[in-house]
């Protein structure tokens, strides 16, 4: 598997401390990203794409990937989705991120609101 390139792992650590993501959650989300840029190579989908997300939810549900851990999946990947539409407007510790889906995002280790919810928050056509 391959690793995150170092800029964009910069960027995405930065937006897990933003958005207040726990400390000992986001090697979990770390490997949610790479596990979708993987899957996104392997399967030749759009990274970028917000169709890409309902794919790689497919996927895990045929994985037979816990309903938690496909929650917390999809917020890694709705982070990378902000940090793509934010992708000039650069993220520290300190900042709070200019695009208000990921700040609307429960950060809870086991999410109880379903897929739903969070795939309302993207807008997905």
């Amino acid at each position: 598997m391959r690793e995150i390139p170092p800029a964009l792992a910069s960027r995405f650590d930065s937006t897990l401390v933003a958005t207040g993501i726990a400390e000992n959650h986001r090697p979990y989300f770390r490997r949610w990203l790479r596990f979708y840029l993987d899957f996104c190579q392997k399967y030749q989908q759009d990274s970028a794409c917000r169709s890409s997300l309902t794919a790689f939810d497919a996927k895990l549900q045929d994985k037979g990937q816990q309903p938690w851990k496909r929650q917390q999946a999809q917020q890694a990947v709705a982070l990378y989705l902000t940090l793509l539409t934010n992708k000039d407007q650069p993220h520290t510790a300190t900042e709070t991120p200019h695009h208000t889906d990921a700040a609307a995002i429960d950060t809870t280790a086991r999410p109880t609101n379903g897929w739903s919810t969070v795939l309302g928050q993207l807008a997905i056509d």
